[in-house]
């Protein structure tokens, strides 16, 4: 090569390199509020029916499986690794590769020979290639050890979808769980927030009230202090107890996908009966060693780490690999530009079979890791279930003493306005036990969210599925929401 070529090649390779340079692009302005835009508009999806009445508990429960986003993300997980188990499946297919090849010469390709006995070189050069050479070629191959090792990668793909159908059950019990808290939540919320509003401005009225008459002298100040101290410690319970209901809708709204800040109702139903649970806390044990999605999850795992073993087993033996191959050669100067060639290739990896011990090494230490990982998880959920069953017969139990509580506090209540009316008592006495009433009737509203929470978080610690498990989410809402009602009728719900 002359060395004006040489420059020219060095300054080709330089400019081939300099272009392979990246610079950093961050998001302009423009592009940031425009990602921003379409993801809000987005964030509803188009087909999302909207709500035109109270929202009812097994309606949102339909909303949430069918239009929550986290449900959607576990949903396309799922048609993800279905789509990597169809794709791992073509594997097991031969390869069939098609090769083509153009070049140009920019001069003539001759050549001379010696031969080897007279060592005479020929005195004239000749070639057996064109200046302009361009062939193709159509190989059908099939590698017996490939293939084992691609029946072995698709069953463990094909273990993938179920691990990720179980995690979607994992998600979607939480999601059914979340969703009865909030709606509860929500109830308690639109039964009392009127009443709290109201009753809080008469307790504002006989506290000023108080402080007059004592500032006054016109009652005793120290029973006027312990009044106010009494009637103010029952206002801030019951301020805290609104505060925390108050995040219910905004809470229900996420779960079900309603537009945030979206002002709606939700159904009060009656609360005559409460949910109950008529097995024992073993019973329930042994429904979820067969039931919790992760005690599956990881069951498929280990299946996943045998696959591996028996694809590492055959990677120790000989790779055989017959292929057909069809050729075209546009070279003039061959005595035949078209033909078929048919062989063999074999091919062994040597330095597997001295990998092979520390192999098995790592496998049966992988495989001890996953044995005690799921005796861990088996003691985790038997624990997890034996509290949450404890914590439902308690609140059980709490709900039916607060129910008890709030009944005799409203009849207090009812008793002291009559008095109040008929001039026998005063405004003190009467926002007091006022007060008093809704602030156990508050208690008891949130009591009874949080059985409902335990109620479903048993099922989920079981994983008995918080809805009907054959539903997808892309079942009609009132399809969705009759199956869920459904299902949860024979469970001794109580809603009807």
């Amino acid at each position: 090569m002359t060395g004006l070529k040489l420059k020219a090649f060095l300054g080709a390779t330089s400019l081939a390199l300099a272009g392979c340079a990246v610079d950093l692009e961050p998001l302009t302005p423009a592009e940031i509020s425009e990602v921003a835009a379409d993801r809000e508009a987005r964030l509803l999806a188009s087909d999302q029916e909207a709500l035109t009445g109270a929202l009812g508990l097994h309606e949102a429960m339909a909303r949430a499986l069918k239009y929550n986003l986290d449900h959607q993300i576990e949903t396309r997980n799922i048609l993800l690794a279905r789509s990597s188990k169809d794709l791992s499946e073509m594997d097991l297919l031969p390869d069939l590769v098609a090769d083509a090849e153009f070049s140009r010469r920019n001069n003539e390709p001759g050549g001379r020979s010696v031969n080897l006995e007279t060592g005479v070189t020929s005195a004239t050069p000749s070639r057996s290639d064109e200046r302009t050479n361009s062939d193709a070629n159509l190989t059908l191959s099939w590698d017996v050890l490939d293939y084992g090792l691609s029946y072995y990668r698709a069953q463990q793909s094909a273990n993938d979808v179920l691990i990720a159908q179980e995690q979607r059950r994992a998600v979607v019990n939480r999601l059914m769980e979340s969703t009865r808290t909030a709606y509860w939540r929500a109830v308690s919320d639109e039964r009392l927030s009127g009443r709290i509003s109201r009753v809080l401005r008469k307790a504002d009225r006989a506290l000023a009230q108080s402080r007059s008459l004592s500032n006054g002298g016109f009652s005793d100040r120290t029973e006027g202090l312990i009044y106010q101290r009494d009637l103010l410690r029952v206002i801030g319970e019951m301020q805290a107890l609104k505060r925390d209901l108050s995040t219910a809708k905004p809470q229900l709204a996420a779960l079900t996908n309603l537009r945030p800040g979206a002002k709606f109702n939700v159904r009060v139903p009656s609360r005559k009966t409460l949910p109950n649970i008529h097995q024992s806390a073993g019973q329930l044990v042994q429904m979820a060693y067969q039931n919790r999605p992760e005690l599956r999850e990881i069951t498929y795992e280990q299946r996943n780490l045998e696959l591996d073993e028996k694809a590492v087993a055959l990677e120790l033996l000989p790779s055989i690999r017959p292929f057909l191959t069809a050729s075209i050669d546009n070279n003039d100067l061959l005595e035949e530009g078209q033909f078929l060639s048919a062989g063999t290739r074999v091919s062994w990896d040597l330095i597997s079979l001295f990998n092979n011990k520390r192999r098995k090494q790592v496998f049966g230490a992988n495989k001890a890791l996953l044995d005690a990982r799921a005796l861990a998880l088996t003691h985790a959920v038997a624990t997890q279930v034996h509290i949450s069953k404890a914590r439902y017969d308690l609140l059980r139990k709490e709900t039916r003493t607060t129910a008890q509580f709030a009944a005799v506090s409203a009849q207090i209540s009812r008793a002291i306005q009559a008095e109040s009316a008929s001039g026998l008592t005063g405004l003190q006495e009467e926002v007091f036990e006022e007060v008093g009433a809704i602030l156990a009737e508050l208690r008891f509203d949130a009591r009874y969210a949080e059985l409902q929470s335990s109620y479903a978080s048993v099922f989920q610690a079981v994983g008995l599925n918080n809805y009907p498990g054959e539903l997808t989410g892309t079942e009609s809402l009132d399809t969705l929401e009759t199956a869920i009602h459904d299902m949860w009728r024979q469970r001794g719900e109580g809603l009807h």
